[in-house]
């Protein structure tokens, strides 16, 4: 008992949300959300490379994967159209909901072109769409991933309660306690 009372305190009150996603893969349910219409239609399709987010391709392939389809890396297309995507917008944004508590909100915005084999435009949508959420304040950066830029959001300003008051509350509780220990233990060795 005593041992996870102090993992506990060590660790933190409550365990990390399990299940909780990573802003990558709040992403990458967008994309796949977002293109399930068109790979669906298709059922097989290779996926070009996407430069701002390259984790993407994976996302997709797994979402394709799952759903059934057949899907091709750029390099190994055969005969099948080509997914081309590109980002318009991305973004990762962190408001304070309630003590300890943010709500995040990851917006991806981007345009697809479906490309036949022989370079003729099949389709092209454009879509953007956000995934919202709640979480602690203490996981925001385990799920920010340093190697992508759009994963990072702006750090999340405290109101001035929690830098000025609660800091000066504080010391000075700690000063009464000083003073009131040694206060009382000097008149009890006077009293003796």
């Amino acid at each position: 008992m005593r041992v996870a009372l102090f993992c506990c305190i060590c660790l933190g009150w409550a365990p990390l949300a399990v299940g909780q996603p990573t802003h990558a893969e709040a992403y990458e349910s967008i994309a796949a959300a977002c293109l399930a219409s068109v790979t669906d239609s298709l059922g097989a399709y290779g996926l070009a490379e996407i430069d701002r987010m390259p984790f993407l391709v994976d996302g997709l392939s797994g979402a394709g994967l799952n759903a059934g389809h057949t899907v091709y890396q750029a390099d190994s297309l055969g005969s099948a159209p080509v997914i081309r995507v590109h980002i318009v917008k991305a973004g990762v944004s962190l408001v304070r909901a309630r003590r300890r508590r943010l709500a995040r909100t990851v917006t991806l915005g981007l345009e697809a072109t479906v490309v036949a084999p022989d370079r003729r435009v099949i389709d092209t949508i454009a879509c953007e769409d956000t995934y919202s959420d709640t979480i602690r304040r203490s996981e925001a950066p385990v799920l920010a991933t340093d190697a992508y830029p759009d994963t990072q959001s702006p750090p999340v300003e405290t109101r001035w309660v929690g830098r000025f008051l609660e800091p000066t509350i504080a010391a000075g509780a700690a000063i009464l306690g000083a003073y009131l220990f040694f206060t009382l233990r000097s008149e009890r060795a006077e009293d003796s």
